[in-house]
């Protein structure tokens, strides 16, 4: 019986198996597994009954199994609290069962008790340690007395029959497990190898295979077939690898190129390391991380870099073009044309001087927009950022604008400003374009204007708020575009350039930039900039 039991694959059938032989060992007609209930303690059917064809016990068999057998309800309960075989002479007189009443009713509403057939019962538990996994039952058509010979012949069978079960139980996690590694495998795209140093056996992983555009079944797995599916240039390096790997017992690390059966190249980052067998033996374990897609936008953001770099370079080139060979001819027309204000102003008739008023002030305009764009286009990228205390930036930026300031009147009051990794001069124009513009910007009573700082996670949101003209909801997402203007020159004076610069400023270290109306009057400026830490 035990032979045949460990002999089987799966629990269901070493528990038939088990049923079989104890039916014919003692010549009771019915068996019945039952299995634990992982979310609750108790005992329900399996389903599994000997013999297969149970017609006689038809009635029986259906009442049990929609029966549940929690701690010391009948036969199985009783076997669930105890951990022991246990035994019922006849079960019309067993109180605590759940089929007690449902047989009684049957042998009550029919004229035969042929449905019925079922008197005495024993049932022994199959443990697992001191756990009850399941439980055995049997049935005879007439009642007995107890047999404690075989009660402790069925109590050694349910010790070694949980072996079974343990054995089953670790047979299932191992399969789960192997499925689970190679589901993580397939979505990470790491396949894995092992190569038995002295017997030369090796295994590849599903996922490896999969690597290589192979079935298992296509190729069989060694160490001289993982060598050839290699680029021709990165076998020796892989070889040398290993080698220098079981010298000094250290892993490796190398990145290859690899050959797919239909011709395309992948690049994998292999690693490995020695470890031993059980017989002592040295195995290489290895594996394949599928790189390929990673190392092409690697490749793309390294070209993305080298143009960047590049069109940087021509900008530079543009801006030293722009502030020598554009502004020394323009300097001349607006020289000339000033000279021909001066000379002949009130000398021609009232059209020409007009027309010369609109050349100068052309001209003029030109010069302003050449030295806006030289000013973008200075504003660097942060290879030399430092640790900056925005308060001595916002210092230097109102030294700057104390002209304005005395001129308006102006009141700019300001936070407790924390440190920052940044550019000086960058921030210092961030703070005095801002706080310029909230200046400009004014109308009626003098300018307010504070800056605020408050920590938010893993970065700073300043404040610039006024008391100016403010700025309609609808326009607060073009006031960063480059030369954009809300309202006329003539009013107001400026490039149009000053808030395309603070974007990029902000944006060079790492932070956002946007503007809201201000309550009741106003408009606020916000801009993030990542803490140190």
């Amino acid at each position: 019986m035990l032979l045949a039991a460990n002999e089987a694959s799966t629990l269901e059938e070493a528990f038939k198996q088990c049923l079989q032989r104890v039916c014919a060992h003692t010549g009771w007609p019915l068996g019945h597994a039952l299995v634990a209930d992982p979310g609750a303690r108790q005992l329900v059917s399996m389903g599994l009954w000997h013999p297969d064809d149970r017609q006689p016990f038809a009635s029986f068999c259906e009442i049990t199994e929609a029966a549940v057998f929690p701690p010391g309800c009948g036969l199985p309960g009783e076997v669930l609290i105890s951990r022991k075989p246990a035994w019922v002479v006849d079960m019309s007189d067993h109180p605590t069962s759940p089929r007690a009443r449902e047989v009684e009713d049957l042998r009550t509403r029919t004229e035969s008790l042929r449905p019925i057939r079922v008197r005495a019962s024993f049932a022994f538990p199959i443990l697992v340690g001191r756990e009850v996994a399941a439980a055995l039952e049997f049935f005879s058509t007439d009642a007995a007395e107890v047999d404690e010979a075989l009660l402790e012949v069925m109590a050694e069978i349910g010790t070694q029959i949980g072996l079974v079960v343990e054995r089953c139980r670790a047979k299932t996690i191992l399969t789960e497990s192997k499925r689970l590694l190679a589901n993580a495998e397939q979505i990470a795209r790491l396949g894995s190898w092992e190569w038995n140093v002295r017997s030369g056996s090796a295994t590849w992983s599903d996922e490896l295979y999969r690597i290589f555009g192979l079935e298992p079944h296509e190729l069989a797995a060694s160490y001289e077939a993982l060598v050839e599916r290699c680029h021709p240039e990165d076998r020796a390096p892989l070889q040398m690898a290993v080698e220098e790997s079981l010298r000094s017992g250290m892993p490796f690390e190398l990145q290859l190129r690899v050959a797919r059966a239909d011709g395309e190249e992948r690049v994998v980052d292999a690693r490995g390391e020695i470890a031993r067998d059980v017989a002592g033996s040295r195995v290489v374990c290895g594996t394949a991380h599928d790189v390929t897609e990673r190392k092409g936008v690697e490749t793309a953001l390294a070209r993305h870099a080298s143009d960047l770099e590049r069109s940087n370079a021509e900008l530079e080139r543009f801006a030293s073009v722009a502030s020598h060979d554009l502004q020394e001819p323009l300097r001349m027309v607006a020289n000339y044309v000033g000279l021909l204000a001066r000379r002949y102003q009130g000398r021609l008739d009232e059209d020409a001087d007009d027309f010369i008023g609109y050349a100068v002030e052309g001209a003029t305009r030109m010069q302003m927009l050449i030295d806006a764009l030289l000013e973008y286009a200075h504003v660097g990228g942060g290879e030399d950022f430092s640790v900056i205390r925005c308060e001595d930036t916002l210092l230097n930026a109102l030294a700057n604008l104390r002209g304005a300031i005395d001129h308006h009147a102006a009141l700019v009051t300001h936070d407790d400003l924390p440190s920052v990794l940044g550019d000086a001069s960058q921030l210092t124009q961030l703070f005095q374009n801002l706080i310029g513009n909230a200046i400009k910007f004014s109308e009626g009573e003098p300018p307010r204007v504070h800056v605020g700082a408050t920590r938010q996670g893993r970065e700073w949101l300043f404040s610039v708020s006024d008391n100016g003209i403010g700025i309609d909801r609808e326009d607060v997402g073009r006031i960063f575009e480059i030369f954009a203007r809300l309202h006329p020159r003539e009013k107001y004076e400026g490039s149009g350039i000053g808030l395309c610069i603070c974007k990029k400023v902000v944006e060079l270290h790492g932070g956002r930039i946007w503007a809201e109306p201000n309550a009741p009057s106003g408009s606020v400026f916000f801009f993030t900039l990542p803490t140190m830490s």
